[in-house]
């Protein structure tokens, strides 16, 4: 398993643009993603006091994947 690291928008993008796109997770609140940051087209909102209950969404996920937070 990779250790966990901070990426910026622009290594994001390229991640996103590249051949194996990464899943992306948002942990936010519900209204942080509606809000005026918005979310990222594509990705899932999942708050983070909920991923324990839906690993089972993840597991077996063969993609990297990226969580997003504030």
């Amino acid at each position: 398993m990779a250790q966990p690291t901070a990426i910026n928008a622009q290594q994001l993008k390229q991640l996103l643009d590249g051949p194996n796109p990464p899943r992306l997770i948002d942990v936010r609140e519900p209204a942080e993603w509606t809000g005026e940051l918005g979310h990222i087209e594509g990705a899932e909102l999942m708050p983070l006091g909920t991923v324990q209950a839906n690993v089972g969404k993840v597991k077996g996920e063969t993609r990297e994947i990226i969580s997003i937070c504030k």
